[in-house]
C-alpha cells in the first residue's frame, strides 16, 4: 500500500503540473482569408510546438468515436480534423445503403454496403489527409485530416478558429482542399507570449475553380505534414 505522505506528495506534484499547464494557455484567435480577402471556411489549423516542455501536454483523443454521418447522400461533415489515434464512426441515416471507402495512404479502408451503424469504428492512426468516397454514389466526398498534435481546429463560415495554446514558439499549419500548392499545406511560425490573447489573420491561396476531386488527395497526401 502506498504511504499516505508519498501519495499526497504525488498528488500535489500532479496538481502543480496541471495548474502550470492551465495558467500558460493563451487564447489564439485565427482568421483565414483567401487571396481575394474573403473568409475561408473548412481550413484545418494545426499548431505544433517547438518548445520541448509543451510536448508533454495531454492528448485530446476522445474515448468516444468522432461521428461522420451520411444524410441525404452527403457526408456530414465534409471536413473533419482529428488527432492521430482517433476512432471515427460512419453511421448511415439514409434509407439506402452506402459503401464508404478510402484509398489514401494515411488510411486505406472500406465499409461494404450497409445501413445504420457499422459494427466497428475506423481508427485513424497515421498523420495525413484521408479522402473519403462512396462506391455507390460517386459525388459523395469528404476529408478526414489527421494531425499529430492536440492543438487543432477548423475555421467556421466566417473563416475563424480559436485555440487555447500554451506560451511558447510554434509552427502553424493550414490545410484546405482547394489550396493552390503542391502539398496543399501552408506553414507559418508564431510565438505565444504570457498573458496576451493574440489575433492573427492569414492569407491562403486557393484554386480559382474551388474544386478538388477525392482522388487528388491520395496523391498529395504523400507530402502532407512532416
Amino acid at each position: 500500500m502506498m504511504n499516505i505522505s508519498k501519495f499526497i506528495h504525488a498528488l500535489v506534484q500532479l496538481l502543480i503540473v496541471i495548474m502550470s499547464f492551465d495558467s500558460g494557455a493563451e487564447q489564439l484567435n485565427i482568421a483565414v482569408k483567401d487571396q481575394d480577402g474573403q473568409p475561408l471556411s473548412d481550413v484545418v489549423v494545426s499548431v505544433y510546438p517547438e518548445n520541448p516542455h509543451v510536448e508533454a501536454m495531454p492528448d485530446t483523443v476522445s474515448n468516444s468515436p468522432v461521428i461522420i454521418d451520411q444524410i441525404k447522400k452527403t457526408f456530414v461533415n465534409h471536413v473533419t480534423p482529428v488527432q492521430v489515434g482517433t476512432a471515427v464512426s460512419f453511421p448511415n441515416h439514409d434509407q439506402i445503403r452506402h459503401h464508404v471507402y478510402s484509398f489514401s495512404p494515411a488510411k486505406t479502408f472500406e465499409i461494404p454496403l450497409y445501413k445504420g451503424l457499422p459494427t466497428e469504428p475506423i481508427v485513424f492512426d497515421r498523420e495525413g489527409v484521408v479522402s473519403l468516397g462512396c462506391n455507390i454514389h460517386d459525388w459523395m466526398s469528404a476529408y478526414v485530416v489527421v494531425v499529430d498534435t492536440p492543438l487543432f481546429s477548423k475555421t467556421d463560415n466566417d473563416g475563424k478558429a480559436d485555440l487555447a495554446v500554451p506560451t511558447g514558439d510554434y509552427s502553424i499549419r493550414f490545410w484546405h482542399r482547394d489550396m493552390d500548392s503542391d502539398n496543399q499545406i501552408q506553414t507559418e511560425h508564431i510565438s505565444i507570449a504570457p498573458d496576451t490573447d493574440q489575433s492573427m489573420t492569414y492569407e491562403v491561396h486557393v484554386k480559382p475553380d474551388r474544386f478538388s476531386s477525392p482522388s487528388s488527395v491520395s496523391i498529395f497526401n504523400r507530402g502532407f505534414y512532416r
